[in-house]
């Protein structure tokens, strides 16, 4: 029988499957094809998003978001370092443009007025990454390389993924290039675009690799990188360490289908993806603990879980805003953080339960995050909680490729994703424009 025919006395749920498979199959005898078609994708989509603020507003330094409000105005306090020209949002701008005073301040510039310098200065990775432009050749230059760093590490994690396609779907591949979390990051400046480039090839690195200790370690200095890059990011540490430790402890009491109480390659495998994701936690702390920061200062902008989402669903832009998409895919994390659960349960492979609890672990971390997210801050502004979502992006993106009931539901799960992308991009074309002022 030819792969593409579908006999009569097939079941329903195969003949549902059929379509995925044969799109999968087409793209895996093609893969070069798919991964430049990815590319280009990501290209387009970036390149008609960030040219539609910087046209409209007349500017590339639209991008970072200088600011200057009647309480407190930072473009004027860092105005040594500001480029010529630059665009001043009379709004106070956004948090772009502390990313953009650190870096000038770490490679040489004079020390940055930042608006709460432990919190921003624990957010290394983007302003160490990016301020050598401010050094070689200015501000000027540093505004471009804000916005091609992040663009060519997405680039990267997305080449990592096409690399493991065994292990990532071709839907996952597609939903982390076209995320809309990484998009708006871009947009903004910010870091959180960054972090999960670096958190994601971490599971590919996790997963991928043959030698226990090579994987661990890897993923240790990318877990390293994606926390000290956007504390959020500790959602993918935490969700190795929780997932590898649930799949240890079942390999070790119950090994389905077999008599023994353990598999020693799997427990290696699973201890050092433990040990990898604590060592993660070293630098992070020690980098924590000289820029004087700790979890309480986030913590405390939350209150009592979810009280941030119930007081925005009363609102009465509650169904027409984009933020009720997030209330869709905050669903969508719960659920399939409960069938990876499930499916972890029902699994006889040790390395499909590693995949599996690493999933779940992930999404619960990052429910959880979002669900202390309740200070007025955050729902009040579709960017400020949607940032939170990136952290999820990992866990979802492994568990549409791996779960077994997710897999015939991928698109149904990633739909919710990818739709807030051209709800991004029409945004960028045709919201109303802030009140800027352009300063020689």
């Amino acid at each position: 029988m030819e792969p593409s025919a579908i006999s009569a006395h097939q079941s329903p749920a195969t003949v549902e499957e059929a379509a995925p498979h044969r799109l999968s199959s087409w793209i895996e005898s093609r893969p070069k094809p798919f991964l430049l078609l990815i590319l280009a994708a990501v290209c387009l989509v970036y390149a008609a998003a960030g040219s539609a603020r910087i046209l409209r507003y007349g500017s590339t330094t639209a991008l970072i978001g200088f600011g200057c409000a009647q309480q407190v105005c930072f473009a004027e306090k860092n105005s040594q370092v500001l480029p010529h020209p630059a665009l001043v949002y009379r709004t106070g701008g956004y948090d772009g443009q502390f990313f953009f005073y650190y870096a000038a301040e770490l490679y040489g510039g004079p020390a940055s007025s930042l608006d709460f310098r432990p919190l921003r200065a624990v957010r290394l990775g983007y302003p160490l990454l990016t301020g050598w432009a401010f050094r070689t050749a200015g501000p000027e230059a540093l505004v471009v390389v804000m916005a091609l760093v992040p663009l060519l590490l997405h680039a990267a994690a997305i080449w990592l993924m096409w690399r493991t396609r065994g292990l990532f779907s071709p839907m996952s591949i597609l939903l982390f290039a076209l995320n809309p979390f990484s998009l708006k990051s871009f947009l903004l400046s910010t870091a959180d675009g960054m972090a999960l480039s670096f958190a994601m090839p971490a599971l590919c690195a996790a997963f991928a690799l043959s030698r226990p200790i090579m994987a661990a370690a890897s993923a240790a200095v990318l877990l390293s990188a994606a926390a000290l890059t956007k504390e959020t990011m500790l959602a993918s540490t935490l969700g190795c360490q929780g997932g590898a430790c649930m799949a240890a402890a079942w390999s070790f009491v119950k090994r389905p289908n077999s008599g023994d109480r353990g598999s020693a390659p799997s427990l290696r495998a699973e201890g050092a993806l433990i040990l990898g994701a604590l060592l993660s936690l070293v630098p992070v702390l020690l980098w924590w603990w000289k820029a004087d920061f700790h979890l309480g200062l986030a913590s405390s902008r939350g209150t009592l879980p979810f009280l941030g989402l119930v007081r925005y669903l009363g609102h009465p832009d509650a169904v027409v805003s984009g933020r009720s998409f997030l209330v869709l895919i905050l669903l969508v994390y719960m659920a399939a953080c409960l069938i990876c659960f499930y499916d972890f349960l029902k699994s006889d492979s040790a390395r499909m339960r590693l995949i599996l609890g690493v999933s779940a672990s992930s999404l619960a971390c990052a429910v959880g995050l979002i669900a202390f997210a309740s200070a007025e801050e955050y729902w009040i502004n579709f960017a400020n909680i949607g940032r939170l979502f990136a952290a999820g992006v990992p866990g979802l993106a492994a568990a549409i490729s791996q779960s077994p009931t997710l897999k015939r539901h991928a698109l149904l799960a990633a739909a919710p994703v990818l739709l807030l992308t051209p709800a991004i991009l029409r945004e960028e074309l045709f919201r109303e424009l802030l009140p800027v002022d352009i300063w020689n």
